[in-house]
């Protein structure tokens, strides 16, 4: 057997850390033992490393985490996928380039609003939270499709993530649901310096089939309430309804495009 036997404590200390460094991503604690179905003094524990998670508990958090038991064993960021697709031999000095070391006056950490005019229906546009954070020398998106718009959908079936990389002058964002069930691709720049903390930008693939259609993010920081009030009126209204500037970075005088 390699390396000395490690006692219970030993791995509960180690599991406890990546736990919490795996929970760091996430905006808050209360949010994510909802997700994870945990209850949060139970949380906490495994946190401190005073227990361990049960089988199908931990299966739970591998999952939702998209890490594998190793967790137990080593420091979270010491496990590595060999060959990654975009940190591989054969992409890493071309497409992995661009996706490291974006720094936060390009792209900045934390809450968004993102805005995109809908389709086919051009008199309606939709509303949602996204949160962008680092891990290492890449940037992330994750978020959430409103529960509005997927009624008795599980968050899980809802979440999305991806990354982002440099594109040209702009950026490209990439997101998919698990399984790259649905994945969408975005072209984005600062807007005009008169409109302070937006992106705008264009969907540049979807895999409905939609149309290119015009996006704005609207950078809230790590306001929480803020990102509150995006979350609970996410989903879709009237265009009406949107105060200039926005009306504006969306095109909603033009047609869909």
């Amino acid at each position: 057997m390699n390396g000395p036997i490690r006692s219970p404590a030993e791995l509960r200390r180690m599991f406890g850390a990546n736990l919490r460094h795996l929970a760091s991503r996430h905006p808050t604690v209360i949010g994510l033992t909802k997700e994870l179905g945990i209850n949060r003094t139970q949380f906490n524990r495994y946190l401190s490393g005073e227990s361990f998670p049960r089988p199908d508990v931990l299966d739970r958090i591998c999952r939702f985490f998209d890490v594998d038991a190793r967790i137990l064993l080593e420091p979270v960021e010491s496990i590595s996928v060999q060959g990654g697709l975009l940190t591989g031999d054969i992409l890493r000095d071309f497409l992995g380039a661009g996706t490291a070391g974006l720094g936060e006056n390009e792209f900045p950490s934390g809450y968004f609003r993102f805005l995109r005019r809908c389709f086919p229906d051009t008199e309606r546009y939709s509303e949602e939270l996204w949160f962008v954070f680092r891990d290492g020398p890449y940037t992330f998106i994750r978020g959430y499709h409103p529960r509005k718009l997927w009624p008795g959908a599980s968050a899980a079936l809802r979440e999305y993530r991806g990354y982002v990389s440099r594109m040209g002058d702009g950026l490209c964002l990439v997101a998919s649901q698990r399984s790259a069930a649905s994945v969408l691709m975005f072209r984005v720049g600062p807007a005009p310096a008169s409109i302070a903390s937006c992106w705008s930008g264009h969907v540049l693939c979807s895999a409905n089939g939609d149309p290119s259609m015009r996006v704005v993010l609207e950078h809230l920081g790590h306001d929480l309430g803020a990102a509150l009030q995006v979350a609970r009126r996410a989903g879709t209204a009237e265009v009406d309804a949107l105060s200039d500037p926005y009306r504006h970075l969306l095109r909603l005088e033009a047609t869909a495009g």
